[in-house]
């Protein structure tokens, strides 16, 4: 599969892809004329590598994680524990912001229950 297929079934630029193998992420198995051709499972890895790229890890933490011939199963806990984290920050945002489109408040910071969410989210008190 060429680099411009590549590129069409994973949304990423060539340019995109040419970093990523200079970078060590994906590997090319030769060329057709002047473009760069890939094994057919290097979407499946690319798919991979965007899905944690877009959610907490570098692209340094992925190459290591494929250069790796065991898994690093202390790093992926933390980062288990990390996207937890996040994972409750992003509830309490959603929560907010649904109360604020509800709120039967004109000011939402004059309600009560507003500011009982907040609370009661951890959101510290200035």
């Amino acid at each position: 599969m060429d680099i411009g297929e590549v590129a069409r079934r994973t949304g990423l630029t060539p340019a995109t892809l040419r970093y990523y193998e200079k970078f060590g992420l994906i590997q090319s198995v030769g060329r057709s004329g002047l473009r760069r051709v890939f094994h057919n499972n290097v979407v499946v890895k690319l798919k991979l590598i965007i899905l944690l790229k877009d959610n907490c890890f570098t692209l340094q933490e992925i190459k290591e994680m494929s250069d790796r011939d065991e898994v690093d199963r202390q790093f992926l806990l933390a980062k288990t524990k990390e996207l937890n984290r996040r994972v409750e920050e992003l509830t309490v945002v959603c929560d907010t912001l649904s109360h604020i489109v509800q709120c039967p408040e004109q000011d939402v910071f004059d309600c009560d229950s507003f500011q009982h969410l907040l609370n009661k989210k951890g959101v510290s008190e200035v």
